[in-house]
């Protein structure tokens, strides 16, 4: 894991001041910029300079150093903020990438998406294809099954015609024969009568009229 240490508002605050405010004479006692002196007096009742911890003369001290140079807490707040800078360009680039997969992705199932939705109105389409087939196909049978049925019926009612009309043949015929038959009864009586009076004369049963 990177040691390095984000800069803090407080440390950019500093370095504002920093900007603003002078340091003071590298004798003085105490600075805007650094703080108190905190060396030791010595026997004049000045300020010997040697507390390495002090904040204006101490050894670490920036105090007093050219204000050409910036001071090294400005030095090491660059540095630590171009090291963020690349860290967020990085995490922002990082973020990009990852949006534009994130379209890409969405683009994708919208794709798929439409996609499915034409193949849903695909098979309805040929759901609703497939239903008028089934009703053409039912109605066409039924109609088909009503015709032959309707025919079969006249059919039917053409042999029953037939029927009758051989059956008036045959009575008609029979009414003939009767006819003939009643005729030729007749004619066989009016035959039988004259050959009985032709038998009559002829034995002498009777006279033949002059």
């Amino acid at each position: 894991m990177s040691e390095h240490q984000p800069v803090t508002a407080e440390e950019l605050a500093e370095v504002a001041r920093l900007d603003v405010t002078h340091c003071t004479g590298i004798s003085a006692g105490w600075c805007p910029v650094h703080g108190d002196c905190v060396c030791p007096y010595d026997e004049d009742n000045g300020h010997d300079f040697t507390n390495e911890a002090c904040p204006l003369h101490g050894t670490t001290s920036a105090h007093g150093d050219d204000e050409e140079d910036p001071p090294p807490i400005a030095r090491s707040l660059i540095l630590r903020l171009a090291h963020d800078l690349a860290e967020r360009t990085a995490e922002r680039d990082t973020a990009q990438a990852s949006i534009r997969g994130l379209i890409e992705a969405m683009n994708e199932a919208q794709a798929d998406r439409d996609a499915l939705a034409r193949h849903v109105e695909r098979l309805i389409r040929e759901a609703g294809d497939i239903r008028a087939d089934e009703r053409k196909r039912a109605k066409d049978e039924q109609d088909e099954a009503v015709s032959a049925a309707h025919q079969r019926a006249i059919d039917r009612v053409e042999q029953l015609e037939g029927d009758n009309a051989k059956l008036r043949r045959i009575v008609d015929d029979a009414d003939r024969v009767k006819d003939e038959n009643e005729t030729l009864r007749r004619d066989l009586a009016s035959t039988r009568a004259e050959l009985k009076a032709l038998h009559d004369v002829l034995s002498g049963a009777k006279k033949v009229s002059t």
